[in-house]
């Protein structure tokens, strides 16, 4: 890309706030989605388990059919983040909804509602994610973007953290999904509408079957490492961020302290963006990966010898450590792109987006089902399970932390 064909300021920024629109919906399905299962709904720790697995399977396959999709179609990315904001902030209220239904009959309004959702969300969030490739070619402003992406994230996780439970205890949780919706459609439309796309030929992706897209994945050897580590890194932080709610209210005995904690959760993170993007920026996203992971198993251990004293300071320095391995990520995933055409001769860039969700869908999945059949065999349902909340808290994250820079070492881009 010539330097004058570059993107300013204003058009990083414009479209980096997709990710205060679309964390509007995530964060409420990451963040209260199981929570609001087990305690609105009534079902049981490994039944809300397994419906969140469900949906988040067909989530992943969902964002490979859609990156498959956008990467055939001829009307670009900006016409799925349009034409999908409207779908998407009908669907939010749905899955938040208490219905007067019993047994099977409301575990299939669950699945179903969750289904929908995760399918409207895809439709949206997976073509807007592969747009940074169409932002620029140059690494340094895809890492700027990554950054300004996560700082709109942030934004949006603070205020579903701390607001979401507010306004679910006056309108209702469909209330408060129906304010989400609100605040993120036109932003969505917006950017829709006035981001520029600079999209290259389209011939040659529509001509290419879904078979040699794949192969062309498996073949990248920057993709298929970072694909691995961001499973590891989503099992981290699902492991991390699905226990605050369960660990205050079970371990510490202070329910209220887990919105607080929350919150204080995002604000760490929008605290790290910038912190990461100049690390990254200065000694390549893959350096910035390792030290990150390693300061976040200096952290678990601080926290598995100090324990419920420090809960809240640890878990906002742990969620500073995990936004660095997501800005890393973010910001090598559009490389590994360039990297992978030039090695195979083969590009592949929606799909890939969809291949790199969906594996952080099953992650994100197995770690949940994990959570909710370790707490039904620790006691949950009789009141217990306090150990089994903690010990999961420490050795999960610790164990994925680890596996994640083993993956990352072997990625071949260097800052360079």
């Amino acid at each position: 890309m010539r330097e004058d064909a570059r993107p300013g300021l204003a058009t990083l920024v414009g479209f980096g706030a997709g990710d205060f629109a679309c964390n509007l919906y995530w964060q409420g399905i990451t963040l209260y989605l199981l929570y609001f299962y087990t305690e609105a709904l009534r079902l049981s720790p490994a039944v809300a388990g397994v419906v969140f697995m469900g949906g988040a399977i067909w989530d992943g396959l969902a964002d490979v059919a859609v990156g498959v999709a956008a990467e055939r179609s001829r009307r670009g990315y900006a016409w799925f983040v349009g034409w999908g904001a409207i779908p998407l902030a009908l669907g939010f209220p749905l899955a938040f909804m208490v219905p007067p239904l019993e047994g099977a009959a409301l575990v299939a309004f669950a699945c179903f509602s969750q289904l929908a959702l995760r399918t409207l969300y895809a439709v949206v969030n997976v073509p807007y994610a592969a747009w940074s490739t169409r932002i620029s070619d140059v690494s340094a402003d895809r890492t700027r973007v990554a950054g300004l992406r996560l700082a709109f994230g942030a934004a949006a996780a603070t205020g579903v953290a701390l607001g979401f439970p507010w306004a679910a205890a006056r309108i209702g949780h469909a209330g408060a999904a129906v304010v989400c919706a609100v605040l993120a459609t036109p932003i969505l439309i917006a950017i829709a509408a006035r981001v520029p796309e600079h999209r290259p030929s389209m011939e040659r992706a529509a001509r290419l079957p879904l078979a040699t897209m794949l192969v062309g994945l498996a073949r990248n050897r920057a993709f298929f490492t970072l694909a691995l580590a961001l499973v590891a890194a989503t099992i981290a932080g699902t492991l991390t961020g699905q226990s605050v709610l369960y660990y205050f209210a079970r371990v510490a005995g202070d329910a209220a302290a887990g919105p607080r904690a929350l919150a204080v959760m995002a604000v760490a993170g929008a605290v790290g963006v910038p912190v990461w993007t100049t690390i990254a920026l200065r000694i390549g996203a893959r350096a910035a990966w390792l030290w990150s992971g390693a300061a976040g198993l200096v952290l678990i251990a601080g926290f598995a010898l100090a324990g419920r004293a420090v809960a809240i300071p640890y878990l906002a320095a742990m969620q500073f450590v995990l936004t660095g391995l997501l800005l890393a990520g973010w910001s090598l995933l559009p490389d590994s792109v360039d990297a992978g055409e030039a090695a195979t001769g083969i590009r592949v860039e929606a799909p890939a987006f969809g291949v790199a969700a969906f594996v952080q869908k099953l992650a994100m999945a197995a770690a949940t089902l994990l959570l909710g059949v370790t707490y039904d065999l620790g006691g949950y349902a009789t009141g217990g399970g306090q150990r089994a909340i903690a010990g999961l808290m420490i050795l999960g994250p610790a164990t994925a932390l680890v596996l994640s820079m083993a993956a990352i070492w072997a990625n071949p881009i260097r800052r360079a």
